[in-house]
C-alpha cells in the first residue's frame, strides 16, 4: 500500500470470518481487506445483525472505519451497481453470482485497483470489503502486515445467517427473519430474498472457501492472531482493537533508524544496479567495437524487458524488475540535473579557443536553431496528437504514484537549511583539508590522500552549489536555471581552491573531470559523470509507468522524433551557412539537439570538431533547461505530450532534467532525446543525406570537395 506521497504503508491485516483490514503505523486505518468467506457480500449495510453469542459482521467494520476515519469500499456494491447499470463488468458478474459462484480475480482485481487510485483513498486510507478472497490476491498486494487478526466463526452459523437474511428494497435496510426481524410496520412480504442467499449457492462458496482460505492465511503465517468470533460483539470488538493496539505498539517500537536503514539499503542495491549494468554495458560495447552509446540502447533495452514483463490489464502488482529498480530510479530522478553541471564547469575550457566575432555567431545560430526546433517539434507534435491523447496524461495501468522530483519552480526550495548547511561545512573542512595535504606532501608523494581530498572537495563544492542555487528566491529561479547558478557558484568554489594552491584554474578543472582510468584519481565531476550514464537507464523505468499513453501515441511519437531529427539537421546547416560560419564550425552545429556521445559520432562522421560539437550541444541544452518551458508556454503549449516531445528533441538530455519535476512530460522527453538521438545518427550515416547536409551548409561545389 502507498500513501498520497508514494511512501509505503506497511499495516494490519484482519481477517474477521475472513475479513482482513490493515493500520498504518501513525494509527490509521489505512486498509480494510475483506476475504470473502462463503463469498457473504459483507457491505456495511448488507451484513447480517445477530443477537448475543454471536458477531454482527456490520459491526466490526464500521465501528474501525468511524475510529480511524477511513473510505469504507465494499466490492459487493460495487458489483451491485455495475449489474444494476448493466455495463459490461456488471453483466459478467451477475452471471457468477447468480450461480453462487465467486466472481475472477481480473474483474474485482480491475475494480479494487480503480477505486483504490482515486484521492480520498489515497489521502485518507481505505476500509476494503471482500478482498482479498484468494492466494494469487493476497500475494499482488504485496504488502506483510503487523498483524493478520482472524476470527473464526462456524459454517453453519454464517449459512444460518445468510439465509435468513432480507432486504427492504424502500429503505435499504438489511434484516433478519430469526435475529433481526423487521419491526411491525414492515410487511414482510415487501421483503426481498437475494437470488445468491439460498443454502444451496451459500454452501457453493463456503466450499470455495474452504479451497482458497489455508493459501491466503499461509501468506500471514508469521503474523496470524486468531480471534473468537462467536463472543458477544463488544467482546468480539475488544479482542481486534487489543490486536490493533498491540500490532501498533509494536510497529512503533521499531526505530525510525532501522526504517531508514532498511530504505537505504534498498536504494542503494538499486542503485548500485543501474551503476553495474552501465558498467558492463560498456564494457560490452568496447569489446564489440560498437560505437553506438551503451546507456541509449541499454534504456530502450530495459524499456523492453519491463514492457514485456508488464502485469495484465487489472493485476495488482508490478513486476520485479519494476520493484527493483524503483528505488534507484526516484534517487536519480530526483537529481538528475546536478550530473549535467561538470560538463558546463568545462565550458570554459571549450569555448576559450573561439575568437569573439566567431563566437557570437555561434550564438546566434544555437538560439535560433533552438527556438525553431522547439516550435517546430512542438507543433509538429500538436499536429499528430489528438485532442482525446493530450488530455490524458496517466498511465491507468500504472498502480504505485510516481515520486516527485525536486520541484524548482515551485514557491518552495526543495531543499531545507540544515541540508545546505551541513554541506557548507562538509565543504569547508574538505578544501582546508585538501589545502593541507597538498602543500605538505610533494607532489611525487605516493600517497593518495591528496587527491581523495580534493575528489571530496570538490564533488561536495558542486553538491553545495546545486542545493544553495535551488534556494534561491523563486523569481530569480525562474529566470535563471538553478543548472546555471550552480555551474557558476562551482567555479568560484574551484577557483578559490585553485588560488589557495598557487594553481590556474585550468589546472583545477583538469583535476575536477580527469578522466583518469585509475579511481584514486577522479575528480568530483567524474563521480557526477558517471552517474549520468546510469540516470539515462533508469528513464525507461519513467517511461514503463506511462506505457498506456506511450503507446497510444507510439506512431505519433515516432513520427514526431523522426520530423525533428531531420530539421534538427538542416536547419543547422542553413542557420550556419547564412551566419557564414567557416565549413569546420559549421558541420559542429549539426549535432546540437543530441546528447553528447551520439553528437561525437556525428561529429565523426562530418569530420567536425568534437570538442566544438560538444560545446554546442551543451549550450543548446543550457538554453533549453533555462528558457524551454517559458518559450513553450509562449507558445500555448501545455500538454504533457507535444511538451515533452518539443523538450526531448530540442534541448536533448539536459532539457530532460530540467523536466524532472513533471512525470508525464518527462516520459516523453526521456523518448525524444533517444529517439531523436537515434535517428539523427542514422540520418547522417546515410550517405545522401550527408551530402544533402554539406550542400546546404557549404553550397554544392564546395560539398563535394570535403565529403567525408
Amino acid at each position: 500500500m502507498r500513501d498520497a506521497q508514494g511512501e509505503v504503508r506497511v499495516g494490519l491485516i484482519c481477517l474477521v470470518g475472513s475479513e482482513v483490514r490493515s493500520i498504518d503505523d501513525s494509527g490509521r486505518l489505512t486498509g480494510f481487506l475483506t476475504f470473502e468467506r462463503t463469498s457473504i457480500r459483507k457491505d456495511s449495510e448488507s451484513r447480517v445483525k445477530t443477537q448475543a453469542f454471536c458477531l454482527a459482521l456490520s459491526f466490526p467494520s464500521l465501528s474501525l472505519k468511524n475510529r480511524y476515519g477511513v473510505v469504507h469500499l465494499s466490492t459487493g456494491d460495487i458489483l451491485r451497481a455495475a449489474v444494476k447499470e448493466g455495463t459490461a463488468l456488471g453483466k459478467e458478474a451477475k452471471g457468477f453470482m447468480d450461480r453462487g459462484e465467486l466472481v475472477p480475480d481480473e474483474t474485482i482485481c480491475g475494480v479494487v485497483l480503480d477505486r483504490l487510485k482515486e484521492r480520498d483513498c489515497l489521502e485518507k486510507g481505505w476500509l476494503l470489503d471482500g478482498f482479498p478472497r484468494t492466494k494469487t490476491q493476497a500475494e499482488a498486494l504485496g504488502v506483510i502486515p503487523d498483524a493478520f487478526l482472524l476470527l473464526n466463526v462456524p459454517d453453519e452459523m454464517l449459512v444460518e445467517r445468510v439465509v435468513g437474511r432480507r432486504t427492504d428494497p424502500e429503505t435499504g435496510k438489511i434484516y433478519h427473519l430469526k435475529y433481526s426481524p423487521p419491526p411491525p410496520d414492515v410487511p414482510k412480504e415487501r421483503l426481498v430474498h437475494r437470488s445468491d442467499d439460498t443454502e444451496e449457492k451459500v454452501k457453493v462458496r463456503v466450499k470455495a472457501f474452504h479451497e482458497h482460505v489455508k493459501s491466503v492465511v499461509g501468506v500471514y503465517t508469521d503474523v496470524l492472531i486468531e480471534v473468537d468470533g462467536t463472543q458477544k460483539k463488544d467482546a468480539v470488538l475488544a479482542s481486534i482493537t487489543q490486536g490493533l493496539d498491540k500490532a501498533l505498539a509494536k510497529r512503533k517500537s521499531i526505530s525510525s533508524s532501522s526504517k531508514i536503514v532498511v530504505k537505504t539499503l534498498q536504494t542503494t542495491l538499486s542503485l548500485a544496479a543501474f551503476i553495474g549494468l552501465d558498467a558492463a554495458l560498456r564494457q560490452l560495447f568496447k569489446a564489440r567495437a560498437i560505437t553506438f552509446p551503451s546507456s541509449l540502447a541499454g534504456m530502450l533495452g530495459l524499456l523492453s524487458l519491463l514492457l514485456a514483463s508488464a502485469p495484465k490489464a487489472g493485476s495488482i502488482t508490478n513486476p520485479l524488475l519494476y520493484r527493483a529498480l524503483k528505488p534507484g530510479t526516484d534517487l536519480l530522478t530526483k537529481w538528475l540535473a546536478v550530473f549535467f553541471v561538470p560538463a558546463l564547469v568545462l565550458l570554459p575550457l571549450s569555448a576559450g579557443a573561439l575568437a569573439p566575432s566567431l563566437a557570437l555567431r555561434l550564438a546566434a545560430v544555437m538560439v535560433l536553431g533552438f527556438e525553431t526546433s522547439l516550435l517546430f517539434t512542438a507543433k509538429l507534435a500538436g499536429l499528430l496528437t489528438s485532442a482525446n491523447d493530450k488530455a490524458v496524461y496517466t498511465s491507468s495501468t500504472a498502480t504505485t504514484p510516481v515520486i516527485k522530483p525536486l520541484a524548482f519552480s515551485s514557491s518552495s526550495s526543495p531543499f531545507n537549511l540544515t541540508l545546505q548547511k551541513s554541506l557548507a561545512v562538509a565543504t569547508l573542512i574538505s578544501g582546508a583539508t585538501s589545502v593541507i595535504l597538498s602543500t605538505r606532501m610533494p607532489s611525487t608523494s605516493s600517497s593518495i590522500l591528496p587527491s581523495l581530498a580534493r575528489t571530496l572537495f570538490t564533488l561536495l563544492a558542486t553538491l553545495l552549489s546545486y542545493v544553495t542555487g535551488s534556494r534561491f528566491p523563486s523569481k530569480l529561479r525562474k529566470a535563471v536555471h538553478p543548472l546555471i547558478s550552480c555551474a557558476g557558484l562551482t567555479l568560484a568554489l574551484l577557483s578559490l581552491h585553485a588560488r589557495l594552491l598557487s594553481q590556474s584554474l585550468t589546472t583545477q578543472l583538469q583535476a575536477y573531470v580527469s578522466r583518469s582510468s585509475c579511481p584514486a584519481h577522479l575528480g568530483g565531476g567524474d563521480i557526477l559523470l558517471g552517474l549520468l550514464s546510469p540516470s539515462i537507464l533508469a528513464m525507461a523505468v519513467q517511461v514503463y509507468e506511462r506505457r498506456a499513453l506511450l503507446t497510444r501515441n507510439l506512431g505519433k511519437i515516432m513520427g514526431t522524433c523522426l520530423g525533428a531529427s531531420a530539421f534538427g539537421l538542416f536547419s543547422s546547416a542553413a542557420l550556419s551557412r547564412a551566419f557564414s560560419l567557416p565549413p569546420a564550425l559549421g558541420k559542429a552545429t549539426l549535432s546540437r539537439c543530441i546528447t553528447t556521445p551520439l553528437a561525437m559520432a556525428v561529429a565523426g562522421l562530418v569530420g567536425a570538431d568534437a570538442g566544438i560539437a560538444v560545446l554546442v550541444v551543451v549550450l543548446t541544452g543550457l538554453l533549453g533547461a533555462n528558457a524551454g518551458a517559458a518559450r513553450l508556454a509562449s507558445y500555448g503549449v501545455s500538454d504533457p505530450v507535444s511538451k515533452g516531445l518539443a523538450m526531448g528533441a530540442a534541448a536533448h538530455g539536459i532539457g530532460t532534467a530540467s523536466l524532472a519535476e513533471e512525470p508525464e512530460p518527462l516520459a516523453f522527453a526521456a523518448m525524444a532525446m533517444a529517439l531523436t538521438g537515434v535517428m539523427t545518427t542514422v540520418l547522417v550515416t546515410v550517405p545522401p543525406v550527408r551530402a544533402a547536409l554539406l550542400m546546404v551548409l557549404m553550397g554544392g561545389a564546395k560539398a563535394a570537395t570535403v565529403l567525408p
